[in-house]
């Protein structure tokens, strides 16, 4: 049986719709990457390929936006966050852990620090779940008596805001940066 004309029209709006949609939120995501902190609808339009009054249409509110931006930053890293650890004992595990937060620290530096330029309040709550779920990760690998009296230490250690300042600020190589929260956790562990 043929599908009707107006189904057809109708699925291919809607695919057209989808299509312009991501192609707005990835331009966007690319954007802030490549350096571009606060990109104007126009710079995302044009990046994007799409029209102008396609981003309006999409998104009628920036915080619309920074979800869907959320979400594609959530499925890049959080396979990487959740793998399995190879270690079998707690201190092999935190050493992958710097591994693995160096990795992915690089993966949102510039689209964190750009988020949380913003007056979000969605960003602001994203911002509260993500120093959580740091915390929680640090905190489930350490044996009871170093979660008692060096959690706070570590939990710093093992934090975005120290990646951020020791590439940032202090202007290290990612190699050299994670060399540094290396000798942190060592001098806190060992």
């Amino acid at each position: 049986m043929p599908v009707p004309v107006s189904r057809s029209k109708s699925d291919g709006r809607l695919r057209r719709s989808a299509e312009s949609r991501a192609a707005i939120v990835n331009a966007m995501v690319a954007l802030v990457r490549e350096g571009n902190p606060a990109p104007s609808a126009e710079q995302v339009a044009i990046r994007g390929k799409v029209g102008l009054r396609s981003v309006f249409r999409h998104f009628k509110n920036m915080e619309s936006l920074y979800r869907e931006m959320n979400d594609i930053i959530l499925a890049e890293i959080l396979p990487l966050a959740e793998r399995p650890f190879a270690a079998q004992n707690w201190r092999g595990r935190l050493d992958e852990l710097i591994v693995r937060r160096a990795d992915i620290f690089e993966r949102i530096l510039r689209l964190k620090t750009a988020a949380e330029a913003t007056r979000s309040k969605f960003i602001e709550d994203e911002a509260r779940r993500f120093v959580a779920y740091q915390r929680n990760g640090v905190s489930a690998l350490l044996p009871a008596a170093l979660r008692k009296s060096k959690l706070e230490a570590l939990d710093l250690a093992f934090s975005f805001e120290t990646w951020r300042r020791l590439r940032r600020e202090q202007r290290l190589s990612p190699v050299k940066a994670k060399a540094v929260v290396s000798a942190i956790v060592a001098s806190l562990v060992d």
